[in-house]
């Protein structure tokens, strides 16, 4: 094999394992947003609970201000329990909702 072949066959592993992680990052980052989704979907809650994907997977919840706090324990129960979740975290700073 000439000497730039190689060197050019080793770029290209090097790159392909590179883009290795940041693909299984974004497959969990995914996932967790798909889960996220489908819960607040069940709860009927996508309409006053609102999220975003930290890191690989992990969630930073935002809830109203006045949301009662089993209502949120019940969701954040959910949240925990999903295989697709990796963390959570959660505060109660968002506005005030007209729902509670």
């Amino acid at each position: 094999m000439k000497p730039w072949t190689f060197t050019l066959a080793a770029a290209s592993l090097c790159v392909a394992a590179l883009a290795m992680p940041s693909a299984q990052a974004q497959s969990a980052s995914s996932r967790a947003e798909d889960a996220m989704d489908q819960i607040l979907f069940d709860f009927d809650a996508s309409d006053y609970v609102s999220y975003r994907v930290v890191n690989f997977g992990y969630l930073e919840i935002t809830f109203p201000n006045n949301t009662p706090r089993d209502v949120a324990q019940r969701i954040l129960d959910a949240a925990k329990h999903s295989p697709d979740i990796s963390g959570v975290r959660e505060n109660f700073r968002g506005a005030s909702c007209s729902r509670f």
